[in-house]
């Protein structure tokens, strides 16, 4: 079990620090440009907790990771700055055709 001290992990993953984990961004990356889906461990600022994701990379940059979120069954936003850790599966998807980056790069 993991003790996590939750104010350390609001310092880091803050709205205002973009530090990015650059071996993570790689594996999106990958996970994107192969088609597989990648789950990643996710610090959710409002519960100050980790969680546990498996996604469908979309659209990323730098900034943020859209995609179709296997557990909330739609497409999410993530800040990619708060992914802690991927991991790629060996899971295929496809981009829907009719997915428009613009409806969530602007939220």
């Amino acid at each position: 079990m993991k003790i996590i001290d939750k104010d350390i992990l609001t310092r880091r993953y803050h709205t205002f620090d973009h530090r990015i984990d650059e071996e993570v961004y790689e594996k999106i990356n990958k996970s994107y440009n192969r088609k597989k889906t990648v789950e990643i461990e996710y610090f959710n600022t409002k519960s100050a907790e980790i969680i546990e994701r498996m996604i469908d990379v979309y659209y990323k940059d730098r900034r943020y990771v859209i995609g179709y979120c296997h557990i909330r069954k739609a497409i999410r936003k993530f800040r990619t700055s708060r992914i802690i850790s991927a991991k790629i599966t060996d899971k295929n998807y496809s981009i829907p055709g009719d997915f428009d980056k613009n409806k969530f790069t602007n939220l």
